[in-house]
């Protein structure tokens, strides 16, 4: 029975929303169509995530689909990215008003993480003169580290693949590190402008993911 309702009945598709809310909580409030805390919660039930939180409430960490339980939940969740937000500087929060920022306008604008242009703002700060004085090594280090790579596949031994590529490249890289998404991604940009070859085809379809998303993000 067991395997004939695996055979022939549906499997329902759950929401992934709320684990990408940080990013679409700021395109929306960019736009203006979220000015409060309250908005956020009502745009919230207008979403195919609020309609499986209260069929399956347990697949998204609630104990029950009571209504009072149900707006705990979507307050405290939206309080908490809204939170989030003004700590990465795209918001600032007054009370229950919501008032975007420029790096929340930027992340928006580029379709990059919400976490992106902090983490780009606060090293080119740090580095005297700028970002135009800041050597090539470091910006492709930073630029490896954009949450926008924190998907980038590292696959079965491919740690053993970079530690072997970064001995053929010119800058150095975290020995430590070599099973990292973002270490890779940062082999991959030195191996491109080094011309190094590369150790089997699959790196050939990860530099191409790299480099498409690149620009857009050096853009910002």
């Amino acid at each position: 029975a067991f395997y004939k309702q695996f055979l022939y009945a549906p499997f329902p598709v759950e929401s992934c929303l709320h684990k990408h809310l940080h990013d679409h909580l700021n395109a929306e409030i960019m736009t203006g169509a979220l000015t409060t805390a309250s908005d956020a919660i009502a745009w919230l039930t207008w979403t195919y995530f609020y309609r499986r939180l209260l069929i399956n409430p347990s697949y998204y960490g609630l104990e029950s689909a009571e209504p009072e339980a149900v707006n705990q939940h979507l307050s405290r969740l939206v309080a908490d990215h809204l939170t989030d937000l003004a700590a990465h500087g795209c918001i600032a929060l007054s009370g229950q008003s919501i008032c975007p920022l420029p790096y929340g306008r930027i992340a928006a604008y580029y379709y990059l993480d919400y976490r992106t242009p902090n983490l780009f703002g606060g090293a080119i700060r740090a580095a005297a003169g700028g970002a135009d004085s800041m050597p090539m090594p470091d910006m492709l280090r930073l630029l490896s580290m954009a949450p926008h790579f924190d998907e980038l596949p590292v696959r079965h031994c491919e740690d053993q693949l970079n530690q072997q590529l970064a001995e053929s490249l010119p800058w150095p890289v975290d020995p430590g590190t070599f099973d990292s998404p973002h270490t890779k991604t940062h082999l991959l940009l030195q191996a491109h402008f080094a011309h190094a070859a590369l150790p089997i085809v699959d790196y050939l379809t990860d530099l191409k993911t790299v480099l498409d998303s690149a620009p857009r993000i050096l853009q910002s």
